[in-house]
């Protein structure tokens, strides 16, 4: 503690030899002159600032000329990119109504629809999907070109319903060997009531 109010002190001291050592300007052009040097001395200190300025500036375009490129390149690969996706989204989503449709239609496989349906690319595609009357109109002409792609349509044969228990089938059995012993049972059970 001793020794900060000696330093103290002499800090105090300091600043008073600069205060007695100051003395104001006494007239104008003293004034003028202390002001004249402060700014000799600014200006020495910031003499270069303007080559300074200029080579910031050269920097900075080439700085942007580089950045330029490199944002170029990346935009390129940006686009690319979406180009990709929304071609393979595109795709798929033509070939899901093409399949749609042609199931609509009665193909019997409505992948055959997508072979012979030709370029895809072709489809317009609106804010909505793909222009679906231009799809159906497509597979109705390859469906009159080549109807044996649609299913049959004419009437299944009618199912015989299977008989209830204890009645006879009259069709012959068929089958696995526990539906002809079934039949053979059935057949048996008929003669013994009969006799």
């Amino acid at each position: 503690m001793s020794e900060a109010a000696p330093e103290g002190n002499q800090e105090a001291s300091d600043a008073g030899q600069m205060e007695s050592s100051y003395s104001p300007p006494a007239t104008q052009a003293d004034l003028d002159r202390i002001i004249q040097d402060r700014l000799s001395r600014h200006d020495k200190k910031y003499a270069d600032y303007e080559d300074l300025k200029t080579k910031a500036a050269e920097a900075e375009k080439h700085a942007e000329a580089n950045k330029s490129e490199q944002q170029k390149a990346i935009d390129a690969a940006r686009e690319e990119g979406a180009n990709e996706v929304t071609g393979k989204f595109t795709t798929k989503l033509v070939n899901a109504d093409i399949r749609a449709t042609a199931a609509t239609l009665g193909f019997s496989d409505p992948k055959d629809a997508i072979a012979l349906y030709g370029d895809i690319s072709e489809v317009e595609i609106g804010e909505d999907g793909p222009d679906g009357d231009a799809i159906k109109a497509r597979l109705e002409k390859i469906a009159e070109e080549k109807p044996y792609l649609l299913k049959a349509t004419g009437s299944k044969p009618a199912r015989r319903p299977s008989p209830a228990r204890g009645e006879e089938s009259d069709a012959a059995p068929t089958g696995s060997g526990k539906g002809k012993a079934a039949s053979a049972l059935r057949q048996l059970g008929a003669a013994r009531k009969s006799q």
